[in-house]
């Protein structure tokens, strides 16, 4: 809630990531201790979520398709100034779309009930009696099917995976990076070393998750005769 009156203004890049993160890592704990919380609750709530998430997601993605595309034509030889901003106008365009649509949502009155179930749910979480039980006897409970979706996911993958493939895995691992974030008070040290090591895996599948989604839009352009060349470039 304390990004509410930024996301509410003129919000940054910056803004939007640390939302979008504050909003995936609620998910993350809702689905973690899902066990432990009554079901309908958690499932309304993580809908929410899920609601305002996306709209953050899409307007950091345009972020980050932009900062890149912006890097890699600087590094160019020989490209016009005008080319390059006439080939990076349709990112810039979509970029503004997204951040427009957040800014519809966070007027959204649905936005403002999320917010009031959130400060709810940190006030009074609406625990099952397995809630009850000591934190550390629940550790192994809440961490195995986390580890098991990262694991199943890189077995399916195969030796060749696909980039949907690595999405799936990218995904899963976040998951399981945040609970083991989650569990650390309980767990010790050897669960943060273990959420830093799933941190390095998920970040080096997010720059591939991002470079893929560059390309796809880079490649919807080269419809443009005007940016082919320079798209085709950066592809």
């Amino acid at each position: 809630q304390a990004l509410d009156p930024r996301l509410r203004g003129v919000a940054s890049a910056a803004d939007v990531h640390a939302a979008r993160v504050s909003i995936r890592r609620l998910r993350c704990y809702l689905h973690t201790f899902a066990p432990l919380c009554d079901e309908e609750w958690t499932a309304d709530l993580g809908a929410q979520l899920r609601w305002l998430g996306s709209g953050l997601s899409s307007a950091r993605d345009a972020d980050v398709l932009l900062a890149d595309l912006e890097a890699l034509t600087a590094s160019l030889p020989d490209v016009a100034p005008e080319r390059v901003a006439e080939a990076l106008a349709p990112i810039r365009a979509r970029r503004e779309a997204a951040y427009e649509r957040l800014a519809a949502l966070v007027r959204d009155p649905r936005y403002d009930a999320l917010l009031a179930a959130l400060a709810a749910a940190a006030a009074a979480p609406r625990l099952t009696a397995a809630g009850a039980a000591p934190a550390e006897a629940m550790v192994g409970l809440l961490m195995k099917p986390a580890w098991r979706r990262v694991r199943n996911a890189v077995r399916r993958a195969g030796r060749r995976p696909a980039d949907a493939d690595l999405d799936r895995i990218r995904i899963k691992a976040k998951y399981l990076r945040y609970a083991a974030e989650a569990m650390a008070p309980a767990a010790g040290r050897r669960a943060k070393r273990f959420a830093r090591r799933v941190e390095a895996l998920q970040a080096r599948l997010g720059k591939q998750h991002d470079a893929v989604n560059g390309a796809a839009v880079l490649r919807e352009q080269l419809a443009a005769p005007n940016a082919a060349l320079l798209d085709a470039e950066l592809i």
